[in-house]
């Protein structure tokens, strides 16, 4: 046993330095552990610096491994946190830096202040920020000022609100930002100044405004949890907002029918829509001008639940290839989501004698509470037998539902390369991680 374990290390201490440091980068700190429950600076490889003075040696003089920074900060003594930052931040050299800052608590931390000023002393070298603190300790941050000429994604995520002229002396963070691809933030409103930003994300406390965004010209991925404030006169709102270059959407229906996107192929609809009115609304925004949408989500509240209403919108987007539906159907009311399944599949079936809708579809999914369609099986068999080969892939999920598809052998066996997956019995968490998975931007 013992010349075993000889053996294994000299065959480990062997190992060439680039097969060393191929390893290293796979035992690397990358991403943001939510498993921890103290205060933690991680970052690099640390498990492997401790199995013996080569890999150390080689480890600590690799300044690429240790640019993945994460302070943990919990109300608790930051004890020697600081160091420990310091160490880190000296083992990347001049390197530029991942950083993710997350605060958890509402108690005030002796250490908490130098640790963040520690860190925006290397502000110049963030090349992706991740920073997630209550308002309260986000003013330790006002050090960063001035160019942070690396800076390519940002993400912040401010708990509480700064008032009025409270958040004046914040006005000036992450303006100069001029490689700043991919901005997000959640809760505090901020100032636009990137021209070149590619993707915008916002959960503001307060509503955008429409000459907000009117800068995002190269803008190609759009995410507003809101709904942006009309703060145009009369005299502009032929042309409120232009984006030429926006391709993906994350949008609410109403602002959609203000918005000039040429474009855009990828569209998901915030919130849902209640009422029937409101998705002929919808499918008046999309028929408004030449729509190259070729995937799209919407979510119903069950009284807009129209087959017939949903149909008006699949007309206005000829070019579909993805359509994903959210029905929001009570456990009372399952009769109904079952009918309009039925009565969707059905209008899906391609005639000779009618137009097509979505002719070009390749993937469905569905997503109900609850729903028992088993009778809306066979029109959606047919309805797969009769797009030629187009429709690839049927999905549907529930929480509450049964199927016994081995009594139905064969039903989908139409020799079209179409998978069908029916997912039922899921948690609610995992019924909304899914839907959420499906339309980010």
């Amino acid at each position: 046993m013992e010349a075993d374990l000889v053996g294994a290390e000299r065959r480990i201490s062997s190992l060439p330095t680039e097969t060393l440091l191929d390893i290293f980068d796979h035992c690397r700190v990358k991403y943001y552990d939510f498993a921890l429950d103290s205060i933690s600076v991680r970052g690099g490889p640390l498990s492997v610096t401790s199995v013996c003075q080569r890999w150390r040696h080689v480890a600590l003089s690799t300044p690429t491994l240790w640019t993945d920074v994460h302070l943990n900060i919990y109300p608790h003594p930051l004890g020697d946190v600081i160091a420990r930052l310091q160490s880190l931040l000296e083992r990347s050299g001049d390197l530029p830096l991942s950083v993710i800052v997350r605060n958890h608590g509402i108690a005030p931390l002796s250490g908490l202040v130098p640790a963040l000023q520690l860190l925006a002393s290397h502000s110049t070298r963030w090349e992706h920020a991740d920073i997630a603190l209550r308002n309260n300790h986000f003013c330790n941050l006002t050090s960063i000022r001035g160019c942070l000429p690396l800076l390519r994604r940002a993400t912040i995520y401010i708990r509480g609100y700064i008032i009025g002229a409270q958040w004046d002396p914040y006005r000036g963070l992450f303006v100069e930002c001029p490689a700043l691809e991919s901005f997000e933030h959640v809760g505090q409103n901020f100032d636009l100044p990137w021209k070149q930003l590619i993707r915008y994300s916002a959960r503001p406390l307060l509503p955008l405004q429409f000459h907000d965004l009117k800068g995002l010209k190269n803008v190609r991925a759009l995410e507003l949890q809101t709904v942006l404030v009309n703060d145009f006169t009369s005299e502009q709102r032929s042309s409120q907002l232009h984006l030429p270059s926006l391709e993906r959407a994350f949008i609410a229906a109403v602002d959609l029918s203000t918005l000039r996107a040429p474009a855009l192929t990828e569209c998901h609809i915030y919130g849902h829509l209640e009422t029937v009115e409101s998705v002929h609304e919808l499918a008046n925004a999309l028929s408004a001008g030449p729509c190259s949408l070729t995937a799209l989500s919407i979510y119903l509240y069950h009284k807009a639940a129209s087959a017939e209403a949903l149909s008006r919108v699949l007309v206005a987007c000829p070019n579909l290839r993805v359509l994903r539906l959210r029905l929001q159907y009570e456990l009372f009311d399952d009769g109904d989501a079952s009918a309009l399944l039925i009565e969707l599949f059905t209008t899906l079936i391609i005639r000779e004698d009618a137009l097509p809708l979505v002719p070009k579809l390749e993937e469905l999914t569905i997503m109900t509470l609850v729903c028992r369609p088993l009778d809306g099986f066979q029109s959606l068999a047919d309805a797969i037998a009769s797009r030629d080969g187009a429709l690839r892939a049927v999905s549907l999920y529930t929480v509450v539902g049964q199927y016994d598809l081995t009594a139905r052998e064969g039903l989908f066996d139409s020799g079209r390369p179409c998978t069908v997956s029916i997912k039922y019995d899921l948690s609610p968490e995992e019924y909304a991680e899914i839907w959420e998975d499906m339309r980010r931007v």
